[in-house]
């Protein structure tokens, strides 16, 4: 399911990204300290592996935490390409910045 809105979390995920991107942001020192990556949080493993790894009841909510920042990259993607051709949100960077807002 697509949305045409953005969530409380999604402004600040574009937040995030707008000023990791930018060099001269004064959040520079701050945002420089949060880890480059979040690879050891299960929402960021594939899905048949979660389904391995995981109870069932533990699985199923991991794979809504996947679906839900899907969506937010979707919703993020149509926003950002509306309003500022120019800054490029990868999944990458959408990630980043999703589970270090969350």
């Amino acid at each position: 399911m697509h949305r045409n809105t953005l969530s409380e979390i999604d402004c600040l995920v574009i937040w995030l990204v707008l000023h990791r991107l930018d060099t001269a942001s004064a959040w520079k020192p701050y945002l420089s300290s949060l880890p480059e990556d979040f690879n050891t949080i299960p929402a960021v493993m594939q899905a048949k592996d979660v389904l391995h790894v995981f109870p069932n009841q533990l699985s199923q909510r991991i794979l809504k935490q996947k679906e839900t920042m899907r969506e937010s990259f979707i919703a993020i993607q149509k926003m950002v390409v509306d309003i500022k051709g120019s800054v490029e949100v990868t999944e990458q960077l959408h990630q980043w910045a999703w589970l270090a807002g969350t």
